[in-house]
């Protein structure tokens, strides 16, 4: 198709007038060359509708136009049937196409490219903006004359419910005396502060939709305070110190309830101070705890001494504390089992990590909540390896409404790759599943950056475990022996219709150099719905159809991957995949198999407790004490051999524990020292499949 365009700008001559017949007279036009015409990407265009989840039309809904540095190109505006056109396009390498209307969240596209005289269809699909119609409170705490900000103030936020109040949130004053609550349902609400040396207040506020509502409180002194000091310096396990740490300061009532009374942040070298500290029993969190007991005030200011301590830092602050009761003194956090090999081997927290963009740490289980969504919350988190090769990511998770996606950046380089998290039976701890992903590291510091799709929440993220895998085989899809239905596409070298009515099959072959556990792991496209795959080795079925997610779509650089750890025996291994016999599955294009070294987090939906062992908060306690406890959960592993189990654990005083295995008890005591935070390897010999392992006091 051709397009006629201005090579010239248009041009005019000087005006003249012509007074008698025959006159001949020049008149010469100098056209300048039309360089506007290069800035347009001439006859492409690009249209679509906006829509509501319920298939409505959006009118007057903002189209923009933007290149990939996300410039703002060009806008406009649907109608009333929510249709919109975009020509006139400047010309750009790539281009984004973000859609905004109130009260809906802004949906954008990955970016694009867009030949000349392209015509391009886009629509949108905009979801209910939750915060659209919240309110929010932005307030201000100072001395009664409002001369100086108090820093450091604890502000609670409570609702009214049954005729008791509720607490909603707590946030901390900054430097300026300044706080703010975001995102709350309008109604009546009651805010309390408690400052050291100042009298405490307590203020009623009405919040309304979508309003920012104001509050400034000022606070008389509290003539009757302690000048008590409590320091400290924050360091990390290596004794090094934590600059400009979060610090908080609780008291403990004898029901050793926890009620946080101040904040601060630590200087450049770790070091933190709470003056005006009243009479009584406090805990310090700086990401953990610390006891502190203040028995009486000081003579005087000039002869106290100083109660200081070291921290040891961590970023789970919903770690629970440990309480003075004589059966509730150890808190087991975690078991991980792995196999004794070379294999590099490391267990990491996703707390642990920098977060960032409104991603927060759940306070009743430990996990790393609000990753993605509108603002892409992020968890950032270092780790040195070994070696420049293959590894395997499994990720303790929580997604109890329904299946949700994460993104991995490596070294802030995205892999182009989606991983999908299949809903969980709730949000409790009880309920957390895992999911293993591949990755290729770099040997030396890796900084993983888990993300989402800036439109949709991931998963809450728990502990995961990095392990070096060996590559054993490499399939080719074009490898394959297709019978029935299953076709290769030569277009995009996956194989379709696995599965369906005349179950379609791929089977491929593999040599393993030793009988052993490997990982399976399959590059697929399902660009409409989740589908079904069912996998046989060596002709038997793992007597499971599993249920494969959905990809963004049928585009090959959209390829997601299906890990499964399977067993291969010494030489030659035949493994076919196919369906259900009703529903097609995946497209199937190249398989891996590698050697994994067997791990595992044994999850608290896994343990069985007896006597006086309880779950909190995803932690055990009451196996520190004189009334006899328990915990039991079952293992099973790939072959027989030699297994490390890494024990997790806090304890006020030294405590020791006894472990069974299949129900024959260990000549072992194990002694776990007094530590804020500490982990001992106990090796057990464990049988090929199910092991019953059993810790108790």
């Amino acid at each position: 198709m051709k397009i006629k365009s201005d090579k010239y700008s248009l041009g005019k001559s000087s005006t003249l007038t012509i007074s008698e017949k025959g006159e001949e007279i020049e008149l010469n036009v100098a056209l300048e060359r039309n360089t506007k015409s290069s800035d347009f990407n001439i006859g492409a265009s690009i249209s679509g509708k906006v829509q509501s989840t319920e298939n409505l039309p959006l009118e007057n809904a903002v189209v923009k136009l933007m290149d990939e540095n996300l410039k703002a190109l060009t806008h406009t505006i649907t109608d009333s049937e929510g249709n919109y056109l975009l020509s006139n396009i400047p010309k750009s390498n790539l281009y984004i196409l973000a859609a905004i209307y109130t009260g809906k969240l802004i949906n954008e596209t990955e970016p694009f490219s867009l030949p000349l005289v392209e015509s391009k269809t886009i629509d949108f699909i905009l979801q209910d903006d939750p915060n659209s119609k919240l309110g929010a409170i932005s307030g201000t705490l100072t001395t009664i004359d409002f001369s100086q900000p108090i820093f450091g103030s604890v502000i609670s936020l409570y609702n009214l419910v049954n005729s008791k109040l509720n607490l909603v949130s707590i946030t901390y004053t900054d430097s300026s005396g300044s706080f703010i609550f975001s995102e709350l349902t309008p109604g009546e609400y009651t805010i309390t502060t408690s400052a050291l040396g100042y009298m405490p207040s307590k203020s009623d506020i009405t919040i309304t939709s979508n309003k920012i509502s104001i509050l400034n409180i000022s606070l008389s002194n509290d003539s009757t305070s302690s000048s008590s000091i409590i320091s400290g310096v924050i360091l990390d396990s290596n004794n090094k110190f934590i600059p400009n740490a979060d610090v908080i300061l609780y008291s403990i009532d004898l029901q050793n309830n926890l009620t946080p009374i101040a904040f601060t942040t630590a200087n450049s070298h770790g070091i933190y101070s709470f003056i005006n500290v009243p009479k009584g029993t406090f805990l310090v969190k700086s990401k953990q705890s610390q006891l502190i007991t203040i028995t009486s005030p000081p003579q005087s200011p000039s002869t106290q001494s100083l109660p200081s301590f070291d921290v040891p830092f961590n970023s789970n602050p919903s770690t629970p504390s440990l309480s003075p009761n004589i059966n509730d003194n150890l808190l087991i956090d975690s078991f991980i089992l792995s196999e004794e090999e070379t294999l590099y081997y490391k267990s990491l927290n996703i707390a642990d990590g920098l977060l960032s963009n409104k991603a927060s740490i759940d306070s009743f289980t430990g996990f790393t909540k609000n990753i993605g969504g509108p603002t892409d919350g992020k968890s950032s988190i270092s780790i040195d390896i070994p070696n420049t090769t293959n590894y395997m990511l499994s990720i303790s998770y929580l997604s109890g409404d329904k299946t949700r996606s994460l993104k991995i950046d490596i070294n802030g380089i995205s892999s182009n790759s989606i991983y999908y998290f299949p809903k969980t039976k709730d949000w409790s701890i009880s309920s957390v599943s895992t999911v293993t992903v591949p990755l290729f590291l770099l040997k030396g510091k890796n900084t993983l950056t888990f993300h989402g799709d800036n439109i949709n929440f991931s998963p809450n993220l728990g502990q995961c475990i990095i392990t070096e895998t060996l590559d054993v085989g490499f399939i080719d899809a074009k490898e394959g022996l297709l019978l029935n239905s299953a076709i290769l596409n030569e277009n995009t070298n996956f194989i379709d219709n696995i599965g369906g009515p005349s179950d379609g099959s791929a089977t491929f072959k593999v040599n393993s150099p030793y009988f052993d556990t490997y990982l399976l792991a399959i590059e697929y496209l399902s660009g409409d719905q989740d589908r079904p795959l069912k996998i046989e080795i060596n002709g038997k079925g793992l007597g499971t159809i599993y249920t494969v997610p959905k990809t963004i779509d049928w585009d090959f650089i959209n390829t997601s991957i299906f890990t499964l750890p399977i067993s291969l025996n010494e030489g030659y291994n035949i493994i076919t995949l196919h369906g259900d016999t009703i529903n097609y599955g995946p497209s199937i294009s190249n398989i891996k198999i590698s050697k994994i070294k067997y791990s595992n987090i044994i999850e608290p939906s896994q343990y069985t407790l007896s006597g006086n062992a309880t779950i909190k908060n995803g932690s055990i306690i009451g196996l520190g004490g004189v009334i006899p406890a328990s915990v039991s959960f079952k293992a099973n592993v790939p072959k027989t051999g030699l297994y490390n189990l890494k024990l997790s654990y806090k304890s006020l005083k030294d405590n020791s524990i006894k472990i069974s295995v299949n129900n024959v008890e260990k000549n072992e005591i194990y002694n776990l020292n007094s530590s804020n935070l500490n982990y001992i390897h106990i090796k057990l010999n464990l049988n090929i499949g199910e092991n019953l392992i059993k810790v108790y006091s």
